[in-house]
């Protein structure tokens, strides 16, 4: 749902060619994620700890378990996402 609505925003603000181009990079900043998942920040003053990792305007936030990497949310920089998780 955060990806649709970061396209849809970018569409109308910024055009097709930079929206999706947008969402393509937010998709291998994924990958990256997946590929090195304990390099963005540890934020364990929240249970279960999550990470954040920075991609243009916004956040990934995901956690880190024995066997898999969830992407949790993508908040646009302006959102406070701890009051949301």
């Amino acid at each position: 749902m955060d990806l649709e609505n970061i396209v849809v925003h970018g569409l109308r603000n910024f055009g097709e060619r930079r929206a999706h181009a947008y969402a393509s990079g937010l998709r291998d900043e994924f990958r990256w994620i997946a590929d090195w998942p304990l390099t963005s920040r540890l934020f364990d003053e929240i249970n279960p700890p999550v990470r954040r990792h920075v991609y243009g305007a916004h956040n990934v936030i995901y956690r880190v378990t024995d066997t898999e990497v969830v992407i949790l949310r993508v908040f646009h920089h302006s959102v406070n996402w701890i009051n949301y998780l």
